[in-house]
């Protein structure tokens, strides 16, 4: 793993000014592609197997009809009401 991090962001061996301010360099963007596929990725999975497991096991009972109907398209704008 530090090899990594030493691949993509330098050498690690030098010292930090960290009052320094600077330009962004081509490996201060290298890790950008990383977060692009990341960050969509957890939130689909996310989604998928946390979020809507747990809305279904606090759904209301008439929450749940509500959703079948409208899958099997027999649900209409009046019936709610």
């Amino acid at each position: 793993m530090a090899a990594l991090v030493e691949l993509f962001l330098g050498s690690t061996s030098a010292t930090v000014d960290w009052e320094a301010e600077a330009y962004p360099t081509y490996g201060d963007f290298a890790v950008l592609p990383l977060l692009v596929a990341f960050f969509p990725a957890v939130r689909f999975l996310l989604d998928r197997l946390v979020f809507e497991v747990i809305s279904c096991s606090l759904e209301v009972p008439w929450i749940r009809n509500a959703r079948a109907k409208l899958r099997l398209g027999s649900w209409s704008v009046t019936d709610g009401m």
